[in-house]
């Protein structure tokens, strides 16, 4: 359940531009109430702005490989506009 929670933040964070500058700004506040791993918290509280931004624009491999490292799925990274 986890996971999907993750999944939930990051396709958040890419379609509202709001919670995304919460999650870097307030990371805690961004992601209270969800169902995540202690190692979960840590890779989102450790993600730098930047490659999130990167990410954001990037094309579907690259959305893979940084899926991959925060252990999330690549059809959840398909940015929503």
């Amino acid at each position: 359940m986890s996971a999907e929670s993750v999944e939930t933040i990051i396709s958040r964070a890419m379609s509202e531009p709001s919670f995304a500058d919460l999650l870097f700004s307030e990371p805690d506040q961004a992601i209270a109430g969800y169902d995540l791993t202690a190692e979960e918290v840590a890779n989102l509280r450790a993600l730098p702005r930047a490659d999130f931004d990167v990410l954001a624009g990037a094309g579907p491999d690259e959305r893979r490989s940084f899926g991959s490292a925060l252990n999330i799925s690549e059809t959840s990274m398909h940015v929503r506009r």
